[in-house]
């Protein structure tokens, strides 16, 4: 005969063991009962809701979403009930299905703030990915089919907790919440190649009968903090409502290498629980976690300090940091840096693991693939920094909990914006950063102009950088053949431009002319850009201060000019373009001692200039400001300019190189100056309409400045003589 399963007679008596069994935390004989009283068709949504909290709290949030889902519409659940319904759901990729439940359960708890967070995360569920090149994540050969988790560092290797079969101990004892194995701690080697060595049980005056886990070494490891049951002595205690709580134990190695001198430390107590404790460098500050009274959730983590030869009140690191869900696994890096895991922050679904500053407060969730939708904890990190070990109960592992670790393959990058004049950092600049031309991430420089980020290794970024008054700037950044953990720093050079409003009017009837063609161009560098005016003739130019500029305006056959324009900081006045019937044929041979990027400036044809205007071919001894013969051709081009153009104003300007002293430079351009124009006036140019003006070195074109490498032509580049209009 086949053997029948068994199937209770005595429902309601199955019912109440099953429901001691639950509120002993022993949910996985519990749920045993509750599945037999559904097989024996005693199916009340009272044991289907029961069935449900079984799972969550056995972490199969699948079959909790299941069995939540019969019941949670029944008056036999409560408001809490739809939130572990939308949890579930969440863990489990049902995102607008949670996202409906947890509106539900809004209304009816407006104060739990973790429903809000898990609305946002799924709102925002793509930014935990944002960073996912970043880590490398392998599997340890040390897991087993059970429960592997919370490393420490220590020896050349890692201490963490199992609940592995012993062979050693064929009556080992089982945990009730789950008929797993208590813990014990376990050692295990990283070898060269970080890879693991093979499984040591730890030490024998640690491990007892009873749980042992989350060790921390300290005080060059001939110390260690580690969490256990509430068992001293071989004696069990309990709290007054019969509970076995954890306790943070300390112990110190002897002579012989053996764990001696184990003592509870005084934070503890039989009423409540403490445990995963780390430790500063210095030994001083101990962060561990309790459910003690007085906290916001479930445990939260407090810390304690070293004062007088004792260790402090523990004090609760706030409500910012706590939350109504759980904190666990703290885990100090470098004084500064906290992980934890927590399920009550915005996060991916289950634990998430956080990086707190400590001098900030900031929190970061370290994002996948550090985290997942499972339970992600205990995480540690190497003294470098470029790699450490996690805990996680995600899929494709070997037991119930697996110990993963992970590798940076990433460089740190400080990006700072700066005046591309000044060299002065620009705070608050906005940047957008591209990966294969896909924007994947905003960021914004700090109040001193800087910001910092991570980016994987063997890849090409593109950053896009913004800020009010300045020229877009476009950088490409490759990663290829740097080092993962490398920092690196990057200065981004932003160029001010002036915003200047202009108008385009006919010149005749003063009426505003809209869709008017303006040509921009950069006489310096020859670039050029086009823009319009809108339907009130209104333009808007963003010019580079100290450069110049010819604008060009036009519209059917009129056309105005400005050219030769050269903004400031200081221009508040609207430019006005006069479009009117013109011409723009120069005679070729006028043109022969204007600089090409400004042919059109001449005035013979009417148009407007202001600006300088370069003269080429205007020679002067060495040393010397005489005029030459070489030099009378090129002056004698702006007497014409100016005879037919009676009513202009000029000023005649000298420039140096910098080679020399700045007040010899200074000198000597004013010298040549005057004796420029002296030439003028004695052709009969009235010297009230000339100016001379010697600049020296003041007003370099290049970088060529004295302790430069720039060759002769860059040198000969500075040294010039340039027209100006003054008044038409």
């Amino acid at each position: 005969m086949l053997a029948q399963a068994y199937v209770p007679t005595n429902h309601g008596y199955t019912f109440k063991k099953a429901n001691q069994l639950f509120d002993e935390y022993a949910y996985k004989d519990a749920l045993g009962l509750y599945e037999q009283l559904l097989a024996a068709k005693y199916d009340k949504p009272e044991v289907k809701l029961q069935i449900a909290e079984c799972y969550r709290n056995l972490n199969n949030p699948r079959k909790a979403a299941f069995y939540y889902s019969k019941v949670v519409d029944d008056q036999v659940a409560e408001p809490i009930h739809s939130f572990h319904y939308a949890s579930s759901l969440y863990q489990i990729g049902q995102y607008e299905k949670a996202q409906e439940w947890l509106v539900k359960y809004q209304k009816s708890s407006p104060d739990d703030d973790r429903a809000n967070k898990i609305v946002e995360a799924i709102k925002n569920y793509s930014d935990f990915f944002a960073d996912s090149s970043l880590y490398k994540i392998s599997t340890l050969t040390i897991n087993s089919t059970e429960s592997d988790f919370g490393p420490a560092y220590y020896n050349g290797g890692i201490v963490f907790a199992s609940s592995r079969k012993d062979p050693t101990n064929l009556t080992k004892q089982k945990y009730k919440r789950d008929n797993s194995a208590f813990l014990d701690l376990y050692f295990s080697r990283i070898k060269a190649d970080s890879t693991m060595a093979g499984v040591e049980k730890f030490n024998p005056h640690v491990n007892t009968k009873f749980h042992e886990s989350s060790t921390t070494f300290y005080h060059n490891q001939q110390k260690v903090l580690f969490t256990r049951n509430n068992y001293f002595e071989k004696k069990i205690l309990k709290s007054s409502s019969g509970d076995v709580n954890l306790k943070v134990f300390q112990a110190e190695k002897g002579p012989d290498g053996n764990w001696i001198n184990i003592t509870g430390l005084p934070f503890n107590s039989d009423e409540y629980s403490t445990g995963h404790p780390t430790i500063t460098s210095d030994g001083k500050r101990i962060y561990f976690v309790s459910d003690m009274p007085g906290g916001f959730g479930g445990p939260d983590l407090y810390y304690t300090d070293w004062k007088n030869g004792n260790w402090s009140e523990p004090v609760n690191l706030g409500e910012d940091i706590n939350t109504q869900g759980r904190e666990l696994f703290p885990f100090i890096y470098q004084d500064q840096y906290l992980y934890f895991a927590s399920n009550g922050h915005l996060g991916m679904g289950g634990l998430d693991i956080y990086q707190l500053d400590l001098e900030t407060n900031q929190i970061i969730n370290l994002g996948y693939p550090i985290n997942t939708n499972f339970d992600d904890f205990a995480l540690i990190r190497d003294q470098v920094g470029h790699s450490g070990y996690f805990s996680s109960n995600r899929t494709g592992g070997r037991g119930n909990d697996d110990i993963y670790r992970y590798d940076h393959v990433f460089i740190n990058l400080e990006v700072v914006v700066v005046d591309s004049e000044t060299n002065i950092p620009i705070p608050y600049a906005q940047l957008e950063l591209f990966d294969n031309k896909e924007l994947v991430k905003d960021l914004e420089t700090d109040s001193t102009g800087i910001f910092h980020i991570k980016l994987a290794t063997a890849k090409d970024y593109q950053f896009r950088v913004k800020k009010d008054f300045c020229l877009t700037l476009d950088h490409r950044y490759s990663t290829t053949g740097k080092t993962p953990g490398e920092s690196d720093r990057l200065v981004l050079p932003l160029k001010k431009f002036v915003e200047l409003t202009g108008f385009a009017i006919d010149a005749q009837t003063r009426e505003v002319i809209p869709e008017v063609e303006i040509s921009v161009v950069n006489e310096i560098s020859g670039e050029e850009h086009l823009e319009h005016s809108n339907e009130e003739g209104e333009f808007v130019l963003q010019l580079f201060p100290s450069e110049r500029y010819s604008l060009v305006g036009r519209y059917d056959d009129k056309v105005d000019m400005i050219l030769g324009y050269v903004p400031c900081y200081s221009d508040s006045v609207d430019l006005t373009l006069e479009l009117e019937p013109k011409l723009l044929d120069v005679e070729e041979e006028q043109l022969t001692t204007i600089d090409d990027k400004a042919k059109t400036t001449l005035l013979g044809n009417g148009v407007r200039i202001t600006g300088p205007i370069e003269v080429d071919n205007i020679y002067y001894e060495f040393d010397r400001w005489e005029i030459t013969k070489e030099a009378e051709p090129a002056l004698d081009k702006i007497i014409e300019v100016m005879t037919e153009n009676s009513s202009i104003k000029i000023e005649l300007s000298s420039h140096t190189d910098a080679r020399g002293s700045e007040a010899y430079n200074q000198s000597l351009s004013e010298k040549r100056a005057k004796s420029a124009v002296e030439y003028i006036v004695n052709k009969g140019i009235s010297k009230n309409r000339i100016v001379a003006k010697g600049y020296g070195e003041s007003k370099l074109l290049n970088d060529c400045k004295l302790d430069s490498s720039c060759d002769e032509d860059q040198h000969q580049a500075n040294r010039r003589t340039e027209f100006m209009v003054l008044e038409f």
